[in-house]
């Protein structure tokens, strides 16, 4: 019994749960930057909005990274454009992930 429980926890852990956009196995720092999309209003973009998530081994995840909890950050009523920047590092299992999404807008 003691040695199935070892098993399931060390399969767990090396099961390569994270973010998208992450490898899910083998060493890697991943910085990832997406292009900014149009939301479909064409309004000047003086505003700039960012909320994160943060995961730390797969296991623990905080924050939120909305379009409604970053147009709160930024003050945004009308969004312009939205942007997702993705930071992970994996050694084999996830260590650390934040991924954010960024809005522009005004």
């Amino acid at each position: 019994m003691k040695n199935l429980i070892i098993v399931s926890i060390a399969l767990s852990l090396l099961s390569g749960c994270g973010i998208a956009g992450l490898p899910k196995s083998g060493p890697a720092v991943v910085a990832i930057g997406t292009q900014a999309e149009s939301a479909g209003d064409s309004t000047a973009q003086t505003k700039v909005g960012k909320a994160c998530t943060q995961n730390i081994l797969g296991i623990v995840a905080t924050g939120d990274s909305s379009v409604e909890a970053a147009k709160k950050n930024g003050g945004i009523t009308s969004v312009s454009t939205m942007d997702r920047e993705i930071f992970g590092l994996n050694i084999y299992i996830p260590l650390y992930a934040k991924s954010c999404t960024v809005i522009r807008g005004s």
